[in-house]
């Protein structure tokens, strides 16, 4: 189920949590949050390693090993990038992705994915030039086909929660959580 489709869920059903959520000030306005229970290393920006734009982001590096997705963007040739509405890729990447929504080497994916990963194949099959995703997603045997850039925007983790409906039911369940 898609995490779309389990907020729609949430919003309909009292006291029914899903797993995996990250918080966002919106969300905390739509939902309960119990106590963080996973916590994952950054989300990178992830590029075909034969691509050009590979060697490219290389020299871009700032001296941490880092990438300014906003400094990328401003580029007058920049990749396209491949993004998914909905999904919270952490506060500083959703401000800027916000901002970049309406430039036109940004696609943005409005079908509701599943899981993480799911615009791989647009990368993969060269549809797009770049997209954001968490290494962890990248099945073992293809993990040689991308390269992985940290970004400045992005913290260092993140971390995950049960997101509950925002009723007196979830609020019993999730208080043994908090």
């Amino acid at each position: 189920v898609s995490l779309n489709r389990a907020f729609v869920v949430l919003r309909k059903t009292p006291g029914s949590c899903t797993p995996v959520v990250r918080k966002s000030a919106a969300r905390q306005q739509q939902f309960l949050f119990s106590s963080a229970f996973i916590i994952a290393p950054d989300i990178r920006l992830l590029v075909k390693t034969n691509s050009p734009w590979s060697a490219r982001l290389q020299r871009m590096q700032d001296r941490n090993g880092r990438i300014s997705l906003e400094s990328l963007m401003q580029l007058s040739h920049p990749p396209v990038l491949a993004t998914e509405d909905g999904r919270s890729y952490g506060d500083k990447l959703d401000q800027l992705l916000t901002l970049l929504r309406e430039v036109q080497s940004v696609y943005v994916r409005t079908a509701k994915t599943a899981r993480y990963g799911d615009l791989l194949p647009m990368l993969q099959k060269d549809f797009v030039d770049a997209t954001l995703e968490f290494v962890e997603a990248l099945p073992a045997e293809e993990k040689e086909k991308f390269t992985a850039f940290r970004l400045t925007e992005a913290a260092d983790y993140s971390l995950a929660y049960f997101a509950c409906a925002n009723d007196a039911q979830s609020a019993r369940s999730c208080s043994s959580w908090i």
